[in-house]
């Protein structure tokens, strides 16, 4: 049986098992369900996820807004493979532990493919035996998120994959972008590669969906400043992906209001597939790889970095 410190308690609303955290640097939910993070309010400040009002969260449902799990595969895979982001942000996880001290608390969940029916979608295309764990840590200005695959079987693991995260911004249009201009990307609305710019702000005006490249796999950080509130955010990736629906795809989409638009970016922490359309990692037996994402509130420095471990 795992005891928990006080700050972390078990909750049973109607959308299912959820962990909420209470603790004196902020509080979170994490819901059982695909382990999905839809709530992080830092102390003293308001949410920073978004979280669509139109969402499901039925079994094998994926939830819409918060942080999604997108794996084994990001998008629809190395060839229109069904379900669309993979089947880990469909399916419960289990709670692996919590932790706390003055200063910050963490949470731990855990899935791997004892946990998995035999009739999930999407298991029969990828039956590799595999052990993730998405462990989530709050302190008075950060959000840390690291997602971690190990190989626990005798053949090699191809992974990919992302934290598809939504921001809740205010205003769409009050809302500016620093950090991407100096990146390459694949604006996935035009179908064109685009080169870096010289533009230090990108403002979002239309339906964006873009895929920019992280030079040799760094890390990389960005600033979202929104209508009420400055993120800095740290993707421990090869990629990040920019998306906004704009009014007409989100009008489409039953799970997403029709005014969501307006008050949402997502900026996530991504592998996504090779342009040859093969895996980004592919792990050999006992080998481990994590996607990592660190969301900072607070300073309006445009100097101001997101060291690892701080």
């Amino acid at each position: 049986m795992i005891t928990l410190p006080h700050s972390v308690r078990f909750a049973h609303p109607e959308t299912g098992p959820v962990v909420e955290v209470d603790h004196q640097v902020g509080s979170a939910r994490i819901h059982l369900h695909g382990a999905h993070l839809t709530s992080w309010r830092p102390c003293g400040l308001g949410e920073q996820l978004w979280m669509s009002s139109a969402s499901e969260f039925g079994p094998g449902a994926a939830i819409r807004g918060g942080v999604p799990i997108c794996f084994p595969w990001f998008a629809m895979g190395p060839g229109d493979w069904e379900p669309q982001h993979g089947f880990a942000r469909r399916v419960r996880w289990r709670l692996l532990g919590a932790r706390q001290s003055r200063d910050e608390v963490t949470v731990v969940l855990a899935l791997d493919e004892r946990d998995l029916a035999a009739d999930t979608p999407g298991r029969d295309r990828w039956p590799y035996r595999f052990g993730l764990e998405f462990e989530v840590t709050l302190t008075a200005t950060d959000l840390r998120m690291s997602l971690l695959v190990t190989n626990t079987g005798d053949e090699d693991l191809p992974v990919s994959g992302a934290l598809h995260t939504y921001l809740a911004i205010g205003d769409i249009t009050a809302t500016r972008i620093e950090g991407l201009d100096d990146l390459t990307c694949f604006d996935k609305v035009s179908g064109t590669a685009l080169a870096p710019t010289e533009e230090p702000e990108l403002a979002i005006t239309a339906q964006t969906d873009r895929v920019y490249v992280h030079p040799d796999g760094a890390a990389h950080q960005v600033t979202v400043r929104g209508q009420h509130s400055t993120l800095r955010v740290r993707n421990e990736s090869s990629h990040t992906v920019l998306w906004n629906p704009w009014q007409d795809k989100a009008e489409a989409m039953g799970d997403f209001p029709d005014d969501g638009w307006r008050d949402m970016v997502c900026l996530e922490a991504a592998l996504p597939m090779e342009a040859s359309g093969d895996w980004p990692v592919r792990l050999q037996p006992g080998a481990e790889h994590a996607v990592v994402q660190q969301l900072r509130v607070g300073s309006d420095d445009r100097r101001a970095r997101i060291r690892p471990g701080s």
